[in-house]
């Protein structure tokens, strides 16, 4: 599917899945709040909101009440290359 025609919320999930692979955001550090996340894609505060909640489904982050969203400590080497190859058809 052509970038301009794929919903917004899948390049966010792209996005933080790649800085995750990158190193950016390693196992148990807190992503940047739900504002700069959206600052940062260009995208509203609720397309950043659903893509958390879909990575929180398939175990990349997980919420905590008043403290933030973390990527998940027990991430094993090569899980999240199967969120982007069903998201984006391609490997990253």
């Amino acid at each position: 599917m052509p970038p301009e025609y794929r919903p917004q919320y899948t390049n966010v999930i792209n996005g933080i899945i790649q800085k995750i692979h990158d190193g950016v955001y390693r196992p148990g550090i807190k992503l940047p709040g739900i504002r700069q996340l959206a600052d940062e894609f260009k995208v509203g505060r609720q397309v950043v909101h659903y893509a958390l909640t879909h990575l929180a489904e398939r175990d990349y982050v997980y919420a905590e009440p008043k403290r933030g969203v973390f990527v998940n400590p027990k991430l094993v080497p090569g899980r999240f290359y199967r969120l982007a190859l069903l998201i984006s058809n391609s490997n990253p």
